[in-house]
């Protein structure tokens, strides 16, 4: 019975030398690996840092073992001053083994090298491992398209994503942080090498209402730590139309008004050419339309000469590709024009006594000394009373 308190202390003895023998197991050697995971292209080369540090240094090399796996799959490993590749394009250098640096170059990589690589690691009496975690993908590039649209026209907001891998993405579509459209997958489609891109539209038929409206592109992809987005204000434009009307009507005209309707946004330019050159003009502000759009006009009276000449109203819009222009032709009577006082008294009483003022002060100044410009005449709203609409 006295050997029974012995043999338990024996036991008590061994298994603190074994505890202890597991704590100290590795306690001179470090395995170093990136915490993050390490993302590689398919069809690419990638290499997995995996660096070494050991009490004594440099490395005695036959003594030194360096495996790396899959699962329980063996795919390199390093043995008694020996490299083994256990699968095709895995390479070691034993050179910078010495100095601790037991990283795996893998050659042309495959969806099917996705993993967490393991890194073991024996020296003398120590072990230790650490895990790569490789990832075959590749991030996916987002481009919005034109959100410039016209008024009223159907009309679609491109998205793309651009050279992606693998194949499997997700589109949605925001309008003011609000989701109007996804999420969905649209069709992937492969290019020459091997990764995916796709497209996604937005469609819609904008109202003025619609204007500097934000549309948000987002995508969603296993490569991105979070998701990739895109956002612009949305343009609405409608192109202006041009009418040309004259009093009285005919070549021998006295006024000639170049009607500018139906455009958006405000901003516009008018300006009237003869025979090429920018010609003084008499001009209102754009107004808005019951629609939302704009209108806005601007008046000549031709009075230099006595020859013929082409006058050519030229609008420049946002909305237009190029500029817009209609021409008229105006030829003399053979009487003079604006020679007399009596005339201008007559375009007072044609176009109502605030335009006819703007009128004579216009003519005035266009006698004393001829010079390019305009005069702003005061809004329809501001002067509803002004026939210079309904006259010409």
């Amino acid at each position: 019975m006295e050997w029974a308190p012995k043999m338990s202390l024996l036991r008590a003895w061994l298994s603190l030398s074994l505890l202890l023998s597991f704590h100290l197991s590795g306690a001179n050697l470090r395995v170093s690996v990136p915490r993050s995971p390490i993302q590689a292209r398919p069809g690419s080369d990638v290499q997995l840092p995996c660096n070494i540090t050991h009490t004594s240094m440099p490395f005695d090399l036959s003594r030194l073992a360096v495996v790396w796996k899959v699962g329980p799959k063996t795919i390199a490993q390093y043995e008694g001053g020996k490299f083994e590749p256990k699968r095709p394009g895995v390479i070691m250098d034993s050179e910078q083994l010495r100095m601790g640096d037991a990283t795996l170059r893998i050659q042309r990589v495959e969806d099917t090298d996705t993993a967490i690589h393991s890194c073991f690691v024996i020296y003398m009496m120590d072990s230790e491992t650490g895990n790569v975690d490789l990832r075959v993908e590749a991030r996916p590039d987002i481009t919005l398209g034109s959100t410039t649209v016209q008024l009223g026209k159907e009309s679609g907001v491109r998205c793309a994503a651009s050279r992606f891998y693998p194949g499997n993405i997700s589109v949605t579509w925001f309008r003011n942080d609000v989701i109007v459209k996804g999420p969905e997958s649209p069709t992937a489609q492969p290019d020459p090498h091997g990764l995916f891109n796709a497209e996604s539209v937005l469609e819609l038929t904008p109202q003025i209402a619609d204007a500097d409206d934000t549309i948000t592109c987002r995508i969603d992809h296993r490569a991105l730590d979070q998701p990739l987005s895109e956002r612009s204000r949305l343009r609405v434009q409608a192109p202006p139309t041009l009418q040309i009307l004259t009093k009285p009507p005919g070549m021998a005209f006295l006024a000639a008004k170049c009607l500018v309707s139906g455009f958006y946004p405000q901003e516009i330019k008018i300006q009237w050419l003869k025979n090429g050159m920018r010609q003084q003009k008499i001009e209102s502000r754009p107004e808005r339309m019951p629609d939302g759009t704009f209108s806005t006009g601007s008046v000549i009276f031709p009075w230099e000469n006595e020859t013929k000449a082409s006058y050519v109203c030229q609008v420049q819009h946002e909305a237009l590709d190029g500029p817009l222009e209609k021409a008229i032709h105006w030829q003399p009577t053979g009487t003079s024009r604006l020679q007399d006082h009596w005339w201008l008294a007559l375009i007072g009483v044609m176009l109502g006594l605030p335009v006819g003022a703007a009128v004579t002060i216009f003519c005035s100044k266009h006698k004393a000394k001829t010079k390019k410009g305009s005069v702003v005449l005061p809004t329809e709203t501001e002067k509803t009373n002004d026939p210079l609409v309904s006259m010409l």
